[in-house]
């Protein structure tokens, strides 16, 4: 049998992709992950000043998607 409190972040990588209206808590969600790394694109990350937290500002998804393609190559 599993027990969770057994479990270690050692070789896990999470991907999440948080979605929802305007003030109900996504960044600081998002930001209590270890190593969290935010697309921001609504300048929300203000919320999160002094927090040791990881972030690039989009203005479009078009310019996410440059970006992206880049680090791809």
């Amino acid at each position: 049998m599993l027990n969770a409190k057994d479990m270690t972040i050692d070789n896990i990588k999470l991907n999440v992709l948080v979605y929802g209206k305007s003030g109900t808590g996504k960044t600081t969600f998002a930001c209590c992950f270890p190593r969290a790394y935010v697309f921001d694109f609504d300048k929300g990350m203000l919320s999160q000043r002094g927090r040791e937290v990881e972030y690039d500002t989009y203005t479009s998804y078009a310019d996410f998607e440059v970006k992206f393609c880049q680090l791809s190559d």
